[in-house]
This record gives structure tokens, C-alpha cells and sequence, in this order.
């Protein structure tokens, strides 16, 4: 990693033809620009594929090894905070809703 981040400071602010001055707008970017920034998103949005799963996975594995009271526990925690939530959400509407404008009808 550390000779990868070595790699793209030397090309970034050499005078070659990979440099790339997107901020500035002077130079157009490159085909190498380009391309990395295509496999970067890729690998970014693999990643994001990836780890939704993975969390749903062990947030059921975790659920399902809990065994008698542990299990009440959870439950009366889950909804107690999803009610008090709720209700948070429900008064900061009311608060708000005056100063917003109201809805226009479609039809």
C-alpha cells in the first residue's frame, strides 16, 4: 500500500503524460486516469456489495445463538427503542411541519 501511494504521488506530480490536474481544470484527464478510476469504483462498489450480506449474515447468526431470556431481552430492547424513535421522529414533524409549506394536490 505504501508503495502504491509512493507510485501515484510520483506520477501526479511529475510532467508526464499520466499527471492529472482535474481540480484545476488546465488538463483533461488521461486514458490511465481513466481507466483507474474505473477499476477503483468497481472495487468500491464490489466492497459495498459485499458487506451488506456479511453484516445481515452475522447479525442472524447472532440472533439465532441467543437461547431463552436472552432473547426476550433483545426483543423488548428492539422495540422499546424502535417505539421511542418513532415517537421522535413523530414530535420533530409536528415541530416542523408548521414552517413547511403545505403539499400540493396532483389532481
Amino acid at each position: 500500500m505504501v508503495l502504491g501511494a509512493i507510485f501515484g504521488a510520483l506520477l501526479n506530480t511529475s510532467n508526464t503524460p499520466w499527471s492529472v490536474s482535474v481540480d484545476s481544470g488546465k488538463q483533461a484527464p488521461t486514458f490511465l486516469y481513466q481507466v483507474t478510476a474505473a477499476v477503483g469504483d468497481l472495487f468500491l462498489n464490489l466492497l459495498k456489495m459485499i458487506v451488506v450480506p456479511l453484516i445481515a449474515a452475522s447479525i442472524i447468526t447472532g440472533i439465532g445463538s441467543l437461547k431463552g431470556a436472552a432473547v426476550t431481552r433483545l426483543t423488548v430492547r428492539t422495540v422499546l427503542w424502535y417505539l421511542l424513535t418513532t415517537c421522535l421522529a413523530v414530535r420533530r414533524s409536528g415541530v416542523r411541519s408548521p414552517s413547511a409549506p403545505p403539499i400540493e394536490s396532483i389532481t
